[in-house]
């Protein structure tokens, strides 16, 4: 590895994540009593006012799209803006981000999935979603939104309005304004809580589990990366993180910046002291297994997904003992973040899987073409799909975890629990 892809690659230790440069407690003090105001004064009048102009009209975007018409004002210009292109974008650099989502398949996939589990530490976030049932319910539906959302925008032409990609987005960034209404109406959320819910440091911590993450992860596998993949790949996610209705102070320049956001929101809001160590990482691993077709299945994916986890995680980003070691390194021998098989299998198949990629001609294109057919299919069931509010039975007991959150962020922004 180089410099850059190993400094990239190595997880700080949870003690030494600090407040950096611009990034200070005030900063996230801030943002994080800011929603998304313009989208959340549409869906405050779409769900409060029931807007004749969209009667009738399926899913949210829909709605906002008929009104915009029919009503133009706060409708039109977020309508508007969703579908034009910020003056920053470079559309080269869009296309090689797709290309690095679809080419290293299915390991983005599997960095996917831990980077979905690894933002429980962020507490306040975790009881925003498990208010709806998705922290402990059933995966599926939350994993195949995300996965249609992500292999969506890495088809060719994605990021465009009126494309699958475009407008799951913009559906997200909708659901996320309907559930802060939705909180609000129904006396969810505790001062205990504070701040607003799926606020701007939210909305920066989630972008950067796709971006930043999900880049740590697939060196962490030996996904060969050039530095220009890794920059295409952040400025995709920048461009998606604006379209999610994220203000341009939290959308960084680089993905060191952006590591650097991530650390300075971890200081200020993530307690993994409470996701309970290897008790966390059995609760992944079941998670997977429910994902699995048949026992013998889920066996291996309980056993992949746990050391999959703690290799991507390391011990004290999930609340388990450090084990002695003074930094989670790179290494995959006796003492590392991880010393079982899964990894090092993976990491056995990542590095030619890749290495073929980028450096023998037709290798990448021919791989990007069997996934977007793989997606295209998949995507069949899910292009009208509503991205509502919806909350879900069958959530398993948190042993506790809620309690404990909010305990722990009442004393952490002083309010009462």
């Amino acid at each position: 590895m180089t410099d850059w892809q190993h400094d990239l690659a190595s997880i700080t230790p949870f003690a030494d994540v600090d407040y950096s440069g611009r990034f200070d407690e005030a900063f996230c003090d801030r943002w994080m009593n800011v929603g998304d105001p313009l989208s959340d004064q549409v869906i405050d009048a779409v769900r409060s006012d029931g807007y004749r102009g969209a009667a009738g009209v399926g899913d949210q975007l829909s709605k906002v799209a008929a009104l915009a018409r029919s009503e133009g004002g706060m409708f039109a210009e977020l309508y508007e803006q969703t579908r034009t292109l910020p003056p920053w974008v470079n559309t080269d650099m869009i296309v090689e981000g797709q290309r690095l989502v679809t080419n290293t398949h299915p390991f983005y996939g599997m960095s996917l999935f831990h980077s979905l589990f690894a933002g429980a530490a962020f507490v306040r976030a975790a009881l925003v979603t498990g208010s709806t049932g998705r922290l402990g319910g059933d995966p599926r539906r939350r994993i195949t939104e995300t996965s249609a959302m992500i292999f969506a925008l890495a088809a060719d032409g994605g990021h465009l309005p009126d494309s699958d990609g475009h407008n799951i987005v913009v559906k997200v960034r909708l659901l996320h304004s309907s559930i802060r209404y939705w909180i609000t109406q129904n006396d969810i959320a505790k001062p205990s809580w504070a701040g607003v819910p799926i606020d701007q440091t939210m909305l920066a911590i989630t972008s950067s589990l796709f971006s930043y993450l999900n880049i740590r992860s697939l060196l962490r596998l030996g996904v060969s990366l050039s530095r220009d993949q890794v920059d295409a790949h952040h400025h995709l996610w920048r461009y998606v993180g604006w379209l999610l209705g994220i203000d341009e102070a939290l959308l960084t320049d680089s993905i060191e910046e952006e590591r650097d956001l991530w650390h300075a929101v971890a200081r200020h809001q993530a307690f993994p002291e409470l996701l309970g160590g290897e008790a966390y990482v059995r609760f992944v691993s079941a998670q997977a297994g429910r994902l699995a077709p048949d026992r013998r299945g889920a066996a291996v994916a309980r056993r992949v997904f746990g050391d999959l986890h703690r290799h991507l995680s390391a011990p004290d980003w999930y609340g388990a003992a450090d084990a002695g070691r003074p930094e989670f390194g790179l290494d995959a021998g006796p003492g590392s973040t991880s010393t079982g098989w899964p990894v090092r299998a993976l990491q056995a198949a990542a590095v030619p899987s890749s290495l073929a990629d980028r450096f023998v001609p037709g290798v990448g294109t021919l791989k990007r073409r069997r996934v977007l057919v793989g997606y295209d299919r998949a995507m069949r069931s899910l292009r009208n799909h509503d991205y509502d509010v919806s909350t879900e039975d069958g959530a398993d007991d948190d042993g506790g975890f809620t309690a404990a959150a909010e305990a722990t962020l009442a004393a952490r922004f002083g309010v009462n629990a």
